[in-house]
């Protein structure tokens, strides 16, 4: 499910032809699935930003994370225009440990956590990025989704 917005009439017009071809338009099923989850996802929203928020400030204090990115930290380079935009700052957060050892150890060894490249799951889950090619440093760990 999504929505696309643009008041680019060309982008607009690429965005309708491959819908057509594609078949982008969900089933009955999927829409009902869409719409029981919204009935939840107030509850599971702020759960989720709450939880976030605890864990970054005690990733912050651990000695063998060197850097945490979220944007409900004050340290945080978007911090003003996240405060300004969001009443909450949401539920990802990245870090950056020590070492890369210290980053798989992480991943590997928290029961909350599983090793995973996509968010389409029900868990929270992790990935170095590294691994892949991504230009980041080895120890990177982005985007700890449903903290």
């Amino acid at each position: 499910m999504g929505h696309v917005a643009s008041r680019n009439a060309s982008l607009i017009g690429q965005v309708r032809e491959w819908r057509k071809l594609s078949g982008a338009i969900p089933g009955q099923f999927e829409a009902w699935l869409a719409h029981r989850g919204l009935e939840s996802l107030e509850v599971r929203f702020d759960r989720m930003c709450t939880t976030a928020e605890k864990i970054v400030q005690r990733m912050q204090d651990h000695p063998k994370v060197s850097q945490v990115k979220f944007p409900g930290l004050p340290s945080h380079p978007s911090y003003l225009t996240a405060k300004a935009q969001m009443l909450r700052f949401g539920h990802l957060a990245a870090v950056t440990f020590e070492n890369k050892v210290s980053a798989e150890r992480f991943i590997n060894s928290c029961r909350f956590v599983r090793a995973a490249t996509s968010f389409g799951g029900l868990h929270t889950s992790a990935e170095r990025r590294a691994r892949w090619g991504d230009d980041v440093p080895e120890s990177f760990v982005p985007a700890l989704r449903r903290l």
